[in-house]
């Protein structure tokens, strides 16, 4: 049974400094209803390139079985450069879609994942 808890977030500490923040939820995109979404994984400048971004996508993983989900899906903009991480992370391009920011055009890439 998936939780109806649409939103869960964490937040990583390192010697009790906020380094990072995991926000997991139901998904956005009408296509991947059953599949729960890595909403966003945000690090610090100074803590990227670490471990940690591997320790929250994890737990991304991890928190979504906990709601019922054994499928990811994320998103992730085209040229952003964490594109790249989430291709290391085993990540299948399934779909783009254009998203409207501030009256801005973007391509948004959409990753798959089994759990």
């Amino acid at each position: 049974k998936i939780i109806e808890d649409p939103n869960t977030h964490f937040l990583l500490k390192v010697n009790s400094k906020p380094v990072g923040l995991l926000h997991v939820r139901k998904p956005k995109y009408d296509d991947y209803q059953d599949c729960g979404e890595l909403g966003a994984i945000y690090l610090l400048n100074e803590a990227k390139g670490k471990g940690y971004g591997k320790i929250l996508f994890e737990k991304a993983k991890e928190e979504l079985k906990r709601m019922g989900y054994n499928k990811m899906v994320n998103g992730c903009l085209q040229g952003n450069p964490s594109n790249e991480f989430y291709k290391h992370m085993g990540a299948k391009l399934v779909d783009t879609n254009p998203l409207t920011i501030n009256d801005k055009e973007y391509i948004e890439n959409v990753y798959f994942y089994e759990l």
